[in-house]
């Protein structure tokens, strides 16, 4: 999409060897102009890319190298109780689709978007009750097998109901659903619910299970982390649930 949008308008006329630091120094700053943490991201893209085209010979130096990238002030947003109880709700207001059903899971088990729409019925382990997500799949380029809960197997049998090919929540082609905003802004909507993006399910799951007092190891192997300190972003949620315990100790509610 960066790629489409930002990086070849700007880009894409140049030859490889023609392409200087200052070239990309204007590029960031226009692009840093309207949107600094895609600025970012099109900076390490155009990073990997040279350095690509030099381990293939097309270029012979990075004029990516040694540009400073936008300060990104951490991400906090994720559903509390009630926000969460008004977002199921306006879910299952909505009739069965792809998209919706697509949104519960994405709730329900914390999985990146990507790692949802593309999923397939041969993933699914149904007696086992496990989703075994492919290393082509993940973030960390890693095979990640993950247990289902009860209600993100009740989402994927409402899901065998809409469909008999290979992909859990498929578009109208039958190919694998590439987008599912409209749904989600309507159910925001509908959810009174601001500030939401869909990564933030994600954030609103692992919250979640902190606040219950699931042990932060447990959610790192749930979201498929590989470092310790990805989850331990969450850390600070756990504070209730660890006042709790302690009390309990000392024989107070």
């Amino acid at each position: 999409s960066i790629w489409k949008r930002l990086i070849l308008p700007k880009l894409g006329n140049k030859r490889l060897s023609h392409i200087r630091p200052g070239d990309i120094d204007a590029f960031h700053l226009a692009v840093t102009a309207l949107t600094p943490v895609q600025a970012n991201r099109c900076i390490a893209s155009l990073r990997h890319a040279f350095n690509m085209a030099i381990r293939w010979e097309l270029a012979a130096s990075n004029p990516v190298s040694g540009i400073k990238k936008n300060s990104e002030p951490p991400r906090q947003r994720f559903l509390d109780d009630l926000e969460r109880a008004r977002f199921v709700a306006a879910l299952d207001a909505r009739e069965d689709t792809p998209s919706v059903l697509a949104l519960h899971f994405l709730l329900l088990t914390g999985a990146r978007r990507g790692e949802v729409l593309k999923a397939t019925w041969g993933q699914i382990d149904f007696v086992q009750e496990a989703w075994i997500k492919p290393s082509s799949h993940t973030k960390q380029r890693r095979l990640h097998r993950v247990p289902l809960s009860k209600s993100a197997m009740n989402i994927l049998h409402r899901a065998r109901l809409l469909t008999e090919g290979d992909f859990i929540f498929p578009g109208r082609s039958g190919k694998a659903l590439t987008e599912i905003k409209k749904t989600f802004y309507a159910v925001c909507r509908e959810a009174r619910i601001e500030g939401l993006r869909i990564h933030d399910l994600r954030h609103s799951y692992a919250s979640a299970l902190v606040s219950r007092g699931t042990s932060l190891p447990i959610i790192g192997g749930l979201l498929g982390h590989t470092q310790v300190s990805t989850t331990a972003r969450y850390s600070h949620l756990a504070d209730e649930a660890m006042r709790h315990a302690t009390n309990l100790l000392n024989g107070e509610s």
